[in-house]
């Protein structure tokens, strides 16, 4: 890996739109043929504020249920267990539910047999005498910098309900409580959203019952409009230190567009936030601001993307969030250092092999790998879920990349697969050299970016034979860092030496240790398995026999594990490809 090498570069429960609780996990469908689902609703006509009661059978194990508007865009999708053949789901109109016909989706993928759909037609309560609902959510036309205010929130002093999951417990803002703006900033049409003090205190005091189960994430859902350039959500302070009393590990989960962040309300230090910005707590707002970047890239970047076989999916997107009062910010301290879950939406199903989440750097615009989980919805859309910080910018791109020197070879999925996720790369040439010996700093490098952190050099190089200006510095810094990697008892890392397969197994263990993936201790005795096992130096034998007996790393042969020959790279990527499945960085 040269420097010019670089420089080319829940099971049960999710609410995407309405509940957007981001905690997606793969729903794996029965092998075979299709499996049949059907689908029975209990009323073909409805109105605002009447319980939706959904029953049907599946082959599946689980089948998504997803329920659209008349409009189009999603009011309700929840994951359900399917029992001997059988599930059912229900769930409540909200009290500003337009009128209109309502699509009801339930099973997996998108054949004819493996989804059902039904409608229902909801009407105004004028149509039986009454006085007709509003239409839902906040409204406002037209651009520019004019400020159009919604409809004030109404005022709803009941505690809203709550859907509870053997993963989550989930109680959603109304689009009645949220007040909404159009407002200009940069030049850039945004959404502002308050949302309505007195509805998030509820929301949280609705949670307070179910503070004390173990293993389920308790969340605050909402889902707010958005612009071209992105939302700002306003949400008063006095509120989330109710939350912080009552359901102090609750999350808010936010949904604005594609783009979706989940935060924990204890990284709100309201006496800190009082003291720094020297002012009441009553007087703070919580702002969470989303904002896409459609013209990062300039038109040569996107070229040069596009002949790499780069293409980009979505517009570069970010988040942030700070605290403000009294014409005065300050940035909540506690999300740096923190990972925050992420989605990305598309309204189409991609090849997980293929498509990446990327982080961009600001400065040089390089995208580096972000592990992400892709999940196949009911319409065949797909969400990305991910982690990431704040103010970092994020996109999903599809990438698949070949080497005119991998064509047929032993490796050459693997190499194509990690090429595709950004982590490895060939030379201008194109070229791989799959059967060169990969170095010490090579491999650190692949290590460190499989990892998806950002490399960093803020503290002086560990060893004396790594020097500022080399392209493998940051990421040997960043590998000792995290306890990756050792030196020499001289001090030196040896980075051009060839790195062997036990110093390979070494480091991913640590890597394993890292993202708290390792398996307990190995009960796998080498010796009775290969011959040379006497050859395995002291320090690596731990590592070896665990990486064997979770088949991250075979023998040359049945009776050789040959520890301390030199790695190839296309050895090496095909090791590295194993790490990430075996971490869930990736999937197969």
């Amino acid at each position: 890996m040269k420097k010019e090498e670089i420089a080319l570069a829940s099971k049960k429960y999710f609410i995407s739109f309405v509940l957007t609780a981001m905690l997606l996990t793969s729903i794996p469908a029965q092998g075979g043929a299709a499996a049949a689902t059907a689908l029975v609703l209990d009323s073909s006509v409805k109105y605002a504020g009447d319980a939706v009661n959904m029953s049907g059978t599946s082959s599946f194990n689980e089948v998504v249920v997803k329920v659209v508007r008349p409009d189009g865009t999603i009011l309700y999708m929840n994951i359900v267990k399917v029992t001997q053949g059988k599930y059912q789901d229900h769930f409540t109109l909200p009290a500003d539910a337009a009128s209109g016909i309502y699509t009801v989706i339930t099973g997996q993928g998108s054949t004819d047999d493996s989804v059902a759909n039904s409608t229902f037609t909801v009407k105004s309560k004028s149509d039986g005498g009454g006085h007709e609902t509003p239409g839902s959510g906040p409204s406002g036309s037209g651009s520019g910098s004019d400020s159009i205010p919604s409809k004030p929130p109404v005022v709803d002093h009941s505690l809203p309900s709550v859907i509870v999951t053997d993963k989550s417990i989930t109680t959603a803002i109304p689009t009645t409580a949220m007040s909404s703006t159009k407002v200009k900033e940069n030049g850039t049409v945004i959404s502002n959203v308050t949302v309505d003090q007195g509805a998030l205190t509820r929301a949280f005091q609705a949670l307070n019952g179910y503070a004390n189960e173990k293993g389920k994430d308790l969340i605050i859902a909402m889902t707010v409009p958005r612009e071209t350039g992105g939302t700002k959500i306003e949400l008063p302070v006095p509120a989330l230190m109710e939350g912080q009393r009552v359901a102090p590990t609750a999350m808010l989960s936010i949904q604005a567009g594609v783009q979706a962040i989940e935060m924990p309300i204890q990284a709100v230090d309201v006496p800190q936030l009082e003291k720094s910005l020297g002012a009441a707590a009553s007087d703070l707002m919580l702002v969470v601001s989303t904002q896409s970047l459609p013209g990062l890239f300039t038109p040569s970047e996107r070229q040069e993307m596009t002949s790499v076989g780069t293409v980009l999916l979505s517009d570069p997107a970010a988040y942030s969030v700070f605290v403000a009062a009294k014409g005065k910010q300050a940035k909540l301290d506690r999300f740096d250092d923190r990972l925050v879950r992420q989605t990305l939406t598309l309204s189409s199903k991609v090849d997980a092999r293929s498509v990446t989440i990327v982080a961009i750097d600001p400065k040089t615009h390089e995208l580096r790998f972000v592990p992400a989980v892709f999940q196949t919805t009911a319409d065949g859309g797909t969400i990305a879920t991910f982690k990431g910080r704040p103010e970092q910018l994020y996109m999903l791109i599809s990438s698949r990349r070949t080497f005119a020197d991998t064509a047929g070879h032993w490796a050459q999925s693997a190499i194509e697969h990690l090429a595709s996720k950004q982590i490895v790369h060939g030379n201008e040439q194109l070229m791989f050299n799959p059967s060169g010996q990969i170095t010490r700093a090579e491999f650190t490098a692949l290590l460190v970016r499989s990892l998806g952190v950002q490399s960093s050099s803020t503290q002086p190089y560990a060893f004396k034979d790594v020097q500022v200006g080399d392209w493998y510095a940051d990421a040997v810094q960043t590998a000792s860092a995290l306890g990756l990697v050792d030196g020499l008892k001289d001090g030196r890392f040896q980075p051009q030496a060839p790195v062997t397969r036990e110093q390979m197994a070494v480091m991913m263990d640590r890597a394993l240790k890292h993202l708290h993936a390792r398996p307990q201790a190995s009960q796998l005795d080498l010796s009775n398995r290969y011959d040379d096992m006497s050859d395995i130096s002291g320090w690596a034998k731990d590592a070896m026999e665990m990486l064997v007996e979770e088949k991250l790393i075979k023998g040359v042969s049945a009776e050789r594990i040959a520890p301390k020959r030199a790695t190839t790279r296309a050895e090496a990527v095909l090791h590295l490809e194993r790490f990430l499945q075996y971490a869930k960085l990736i999937q197969g």
